[in-house]
């Protein structure tokens, strides 16, 4: 989907998360609504590596996560 092809959509926030929101925006200079675009964009993009083995294992890796017989390992 394009830049020119989002669709909206709607989001019931906290008080407490509307407010970090908030915060992040003055922070960066933006709206909140830029700050919440981006934050979606994050979570659908760690669920998709979530639901994907390779991209969780090249995250691991990049994080210094390994596997071992015991389980995970830093």
């Amino acid at each position: 989907m394009g830049e020119d092809e989002r669709k909206r959509v709607h989001i019931e926030l906290t008080e407490d998360e509307y407010e970090s929101l908030r915060q992040i925006a003055i922070e960066r200079g933006v709206t909140v609504e830029e700050v919440a675009s981006e934050a979606v964009d994050r979570l659908l993009v760690r669920q998709r590596r979530a639901i994907d083995d390779t991209f969780s294992i090249l995250d691991d890796r990049r994080d210094g996560v390994t596997l071992t017989d015991g389980g995970y390992r830093r």
